[in-house]
């Protein structure tokens, strides 16, 4: 299985450290740091997904997400297969449209 990874830096503000994960249905997990937040999963159905913050380490984020992604798979099948690098950065676009409530352009 082929695993892309991507730090963004925020403009404001300390930078996140989030896994991000597509299901099968479109449904998408995203574990981020929260620094003094209790793990919690939360759920969008507008945006199609899941939204969990882990305090600690990015190790502990990790392990959290794999956790939440195997209970989640139950419900929304497998991983989307990650494919070749475009379609990861097509994917981080769709995911931030889709955050801020615009509209992701289309390919022509």
């Amino acid at each position: 299985m082929t695993e892309y990874g991507a730090i963004i830096d925020a403009c404001q503000g300390s930078p996140n450290q989030d896994f991000y994960t597509r299901f099968a249905d479109g449904f998408s997990l995203t574990t981020t740091n929260g620094e003094g937040a209790k793990p919690r999963l939360q759920a969008d159905k507008s945006t199609k997904s899941y939204n969990v913050e882990v305090p600690g380490t990015m190790t502990d984020r990790w392990k959290a997400h794999l956790e939440r992604l195997a209970t989640l798979s139950e419900k929304h099948g497998p991983p989307a297969p990650a494919g070749e690098l475009s379609d990861f950065a097509r994917e981080l676009d769709d995911f931030f449209c889709r955050q801020h409530g615009i509209e992701a352009a289309k390919e022509s």
